[in-house]
């Protein structure tokens, strides 16, 4: 990951963009970010009783014809609503930075004619960790999108933080107390059903119409949401949570009861910081049991904390910011620099996805992370 020296935390307000480096996959990448409203549910969060709205980005592999186009990170009010933030944490960002950051971005979705073609990719729906944008993850998504997957990452609305749509309204997050997180997590589920559905009809302004081959990955209540989601929906044939604990009724029935005799082999893999076992939660062990210990995958990250899954390490980096001689900042992020825990979470989760997917043996799957040094296999295949 590119480095910029210290000196531009003090002259970031000069500076009117800063890209991120492209990724390193085989393709370019196209972004779209879109409202999708379900109109079969009310929002469960809602004080005004209005449908289910989402908010999503989709990034998709592509290979552009054009050059590529910057693309704005994170929106302003967001931008400032996080710099304000991190301030609590003793964590000083320079007014206007966030909002100076810039993604290399495909301006234009695949065509008619482009090789890359988005039914030949696999797909990955994302929820994120509880209260935190999606924004926070786009370097995870344009990353793992340019090996060759269609991402879709879900803001879930009176949930995320601070939530600010196309139009500029802004939805901020309700309080929902431990009670409530259940219900969360099936709220979330049902909005990455409801995700691959609009992908099917075109509605992000790509359209697949072969799901075949479709992932749910979350962070923290998001990896929660991801294996509820795999019982109420046999799409999904892969999860993967990142460090987050189990909610839900899939705690206890694992992946459910469909008549379908794949659905008891879809395979799920518990990535957890160090220290993050079923060892010290213990409901990583009855998800264990419940899934069948056949069926899950636990890993453990070195050097991690639980923010090392999202992009917060690589922010800190390319801002020259050294969060982590802040106390309350590395408890949050670790002692792994962006550009290796990047590296080792994008590859683990590729790893596992090709497992999943039937294009690899369980043995190749531990071959895959024996090259990342920091990883320890808890649980295996």
């Amino acid at each position: 990951m590119l480095k910029l020296p210290y000196l531009l935390s003090f002259m970031a307000a000069s500076v009117s963009s800063l890209l991120f480096p492209q990724p390193l996959g085989p393709y370019d990448v196209y972004c779209n970010t879109t409202k999708l409203v379900d109109t079969s549910r009310t929002d469960p969060f809602s004080p005004h009783q209005e449908y289910r709205a989402v908010l999503t980005t989709i990034f998709t592999p592509t290979l552009c014809p054009n050059p590529l186009k910057p693309r704005p990170y994170i929106p302003a009010a967001t931008a400032k609503f996080y710099t304000d933030l991190f301030t609590t944490y003793g964590l000083t960002i320079p007014d206007g930075a966030l909002a100076s950051l810039q993604l290399q971005t495909c301006p234009d979705p695949p065509g008619p004619d482009s090789r890359a073609q988005p039914s030949k990719f696999p797909i990955i729906i994302f929820s994120p960790g509880l209260g935190t944008t999606r924004l926070f993850y786009t370097i995870l998504a344009q990353s793992l999108a340019s090996t060759g997957y269609i991402v879709i990452s879900i803001d879930h609305p009176y949930d995320t933080e601070f939530l600010e749509f196309p139009d500029r309204t802004v939805v901020t997050a309700a309080n929902i107390t431990d009670d409530l997180v259940p219900l969360d997590v099936d709220a979330r589920a049902r909005d990455m059903s409801f995700v691959l559905d609009q992908l099917r009809l075109g509605a992000m302004g790509v359209r697949v119409s072969r799901t075949a081959d479709v992932a749910v990955l979350g962070h923290s209540l998001g990896g929660a949401a991801a294996a509820e989601a795999m019982r109420q929906d046999s799409r999904f044939r892969v999860g993967i949570n990142l460090d987050g604990s189990m909610y839900g009724p899939v705690v206890r029935q694992g992946p459910g009861d469909d008549d379908d005799d794949d659905d008891d082999e879809r395979p799920f893999l518990l990535f957890g910081h160090e220290n993050k076992t079923h060892v010290t939660d213990p409901s990583w062990v009855e998800f264990i049991n419940s899934w069948g210990r056949g069926g899950v995958v636990e890993l453990e990250l070195e050097k991690a904390e639980h923010y090392t899954f999202s992009d917060l390490p690589s922010l800190l980096d390319l801002l020259g910011l050294d969060g982590r001689q802040v106390p309350a900042v590395k408890s949050m992020i670790g002692s792994l620099s962006g550009e290796r825990a990047l590296e080792v979470v994008r590859g683990v989760i590729e790893g596992f996805l090709a497992y999943g997917f039937c294009q690899g043996s369980p043995e190749r799957l531990l071959k895959c992370l024996e090259l990342y040094t920091e990883v320890e296999v808890v649980e295996r295949c």
